[in-house]
């Protein structure tokens, strides 16, 4: 089979999805099908592709575009638009058996013209477009954002099948009137392969950092952006400053380059507003140092903004619980809430159980040893359900399935 795999986002720049991508094109590759990826290039901040895509039946074919900052929203959809041009015209020469596109705001018009080559459709969504853009003040305009979602139901609507990352996924994308039978259920996974748990004593970003592990520390590893719920996370910093055990760290995407600008004003607020001496800021880190980062914390903090939980899921809480770390969530009550309390893998407070947040942290932080409890059934159910190999391999007898002769009919 030759797939068409249409990532406006691309490689080159620094992209949190970057590395769930590359795993998905690698088991189409092992599984002896053919890629061709169509994606945008408008920053290099690393290769086209990652190296471990060179390989005979992969083609790279990259659409060179302006760079335009994250926080101008007519730049960005306008640059969406010159790339579903070019995109689509560059797939209609391809011999390709199926088209597999990722979700971006402008995808609907990629998918209405991708319909008219007769192909098989498959819309892969880590985040739901517009979402909760509106109640975040991302678009300020309730029209705009009844637009924006009428729009995005004419990919629901045509695409032949849709992968979706949870159960309230799945439910947001049935109230927006989709076909329920045209969802696909695929967790967002973890690299099983490279992520592991690596102790303090050899841990090189311990040792870097001169990270003090003997104190309770509380990490949120990730971009300070939107969807951070930023008012309940600094009435927890703020509410244990005094508790000289506790100590947060924010390791989070660099906030200086233009590419990155959406995430500048929730940073600097983030600062300003927690000045005590039990937070810390790490800059933007490689992907290659995340079993590092994610080891020697220990616990791995989500807060959430409330209404977003639909809309995806934050892939740190699978990395987090591969090598052993509880979660503690601040989330509204959800399918994802009670993940963490009916499997033993962490805490989950809505946004005005705050209160609840701090007493338990402040009782572990008498004794951290208590966490050791959570090693093993966080381990395990990672592997049981966020492990590459079998979310992937779901993925890929779905696509084999289509080759067989399968199609979505309306």
């Amino acid at each position: 089979m030759r797939i068409a795999f249409i990532y406006e986002s691309g490689f080159a720049g620094n992209n949190g999805s970057n590395h769930l991508l590359c795993t998905t094109i690698e088991k189409m590759l092992q599984r002896g099908h053919s890629v061709d990826l169509i994606e945008a290039v408008s920053v290099r901040d690393n290769p086209d592709y990652p190296p471990q895509l060179a390989q005979h039946n992969f083609q790279c074919h990259t659409i060179e575009l302006k760079e335009t900052k994250k926080t101008n929203f007519i730049g960005r959809y306008l640059y969406g638009l010159s790339f579903v041009r070019e995109s689509t015209k560059l797939a209609k020469d391809l011999d390709v058996d199926l088209f597999f596109v990722q979700s971006v705001p402008t995808v609907s018009f990629t998918i209405r013209r991708l319909k008219k080559y007769g192909k098989p459709i498959i819309y892969n969504i880590h985040d739901v477009f517009p979402g909760s853009a509106f109640e975040l003040g991302v678009v300020k305009s309730k029209i705009l954002d009844y637009i924006l979602k009428r729009i995005q139901r004419i990919g629901f609507k045509l695409a032949d099948r849709i992968i979706v990352v949870s159960d309230d996924m799945r439910d947001v994308l049935v109230k927006e009137k989709t076909d329920p039978n045209k969802l696909f259920i695929v967790n967002t996974w973890y690299d099983s392969d490279s992520i592991r748990y690596i102790a303090p004593d050899v841990n090189t970003f311990v040792k870097e950092y001169n990270i003090d592990t003997s104190k309770l520390i509380i990490q949120y590893a990730g971009n300070v952006g939107q969807v951070f719920g930023l008012d309940e996370f600094v009435e927890l910093v703020n509410a244990l400053k005094d508790n000289k055990t506790v100590e947060f760290h924010i390791v989070g995407q660099r906030i200086n380059t233009p590419s990155v600008g959406l995430y500048v004003d929730k940073m600097e607020e983030l600062k300003n507003r927690t000045q005590g001496s039990n937070i810390k800021f790490f800059g933007w880190q490689k992907q290659e140092r995340m079993s590092e980062i994610y080891s020697y914390c220990d616990m791995e903090i989500i807060p959430l903004h409330h209404g977003v939980i639909g809309n995806n899921v934050p892939s740190k809480m699978a990395l987090s619980l591969a090598v052993g770390k509880p979660v503690i969530n601040i989330v509204e009550k959800s399918g994802y809430y009670m993940l963490f309390k009916d499997n033993h893998i962490g805490y989950s407070f809505t946004q005005n159980e705050i209160n609840d947040a701090i007493d338990i942290i402040n009782e572990i932080s008498k004794d951290k040893s208590c966490l050791k409890a959570y090693r093993e059934d966080t381990r395990e159910f990672a592997d049981r359900v966020y492990s590459k190999d079998k979310n992937n391999d779901r993925l890929l007898d779905m696509l084999e399935e289509l080759q067989k002769g399968w199609k979505y009919k309306a």
